[in-house]
């Protein structure tokens, strides 16, 4: 009877480690699929008063950084350039624990703009290691005008420098035109599981 008993809890328990082991391989294997944005407030639907929630702008804010004309939702940032003062985006402090920051990633923003002359603008990353050592990737230059919204992309390759910190920009260089900045989207790698952990709770007994 003692023996049919433990035998019958033994199973249990093994079915347990399998159903946990499964669980998160599953975990895992949906991990590699996800397409997380780490980017906080992507799409400047939340606003402090003049300012987007998390981003900034040098020199400063302005009540007319606030634009209605959206590419998605209700608000994007709008520039109107000047022909003495650069202004740029940005938002900071993006070193997520999910995200794998040494690995290749992806950037995108949505912007419309108008009649933009100077030396233009353009998008990209910073990022950051430590003793002032960096991995920064931007696009090439626009000027002109864009047929209504445009997406533009820049690829950040995979680096081996220890990142502690991506700060994702627009510069905006001196000129004149009209720009509108929505729906930023950084996508990249979660960090890495070790395949040979095993994750099974008390494996051995």
């Amino acid at each position: 009877m003692k023996t049919s008993i433990f035998r019958r809890s033994l199973s249990v328990v093994a079915a347990v480690c399998v159903l946990a082991t499964a669980s998160v391989v599953g975990s895992v294997s949906a991990a590699e699929s996800d397409n997380t944005n780490y980017a906080f407030n992507p799409g400047f639907e939340e606003w402090n008063g003049n300012e987007a929630a998390r981003w900034g702008m040098y020199p400063t804010w302005i009540a007319d950084n606030k634009s209605t004309d959206a590419h998605g939702g209700s608000s994007a940032v709008k520039v109107a350039l000047s022909e003495t003062q650069n202004y740029a985006l940005f938002e900071g402090g993006i070193t997520p624990p999910a995200m794998d920051t040494k690995a290749a990633a992806t950037l995108t923003m949505w912007v419309k703009y108008t009649d933009i002359t100077g030396e233009g603008f353009m998008i990209g990353a910073e990022r950051k290691g430590a003793n002032d050592t960096n991995a920064n990737v931007f696009s090439q230059r626009y000027t002109g005008s864009s047929d209504g919204w445009q997406k533009l992309t820049v690829e950040l390759p995979a680096t081996e420098l220890a990142i502690t910190e991506i700060v994702l920009k627009c510069e905006i260089a001196t000129g004149t035109g009209t720009l509108l900045i929505d729906d930023v989207e950084l996508n990249g790698s979660p960090v890495a599981v070790d395949p040979d952990q095993n994750y099974a709770f008390n494996a051995d007994f």
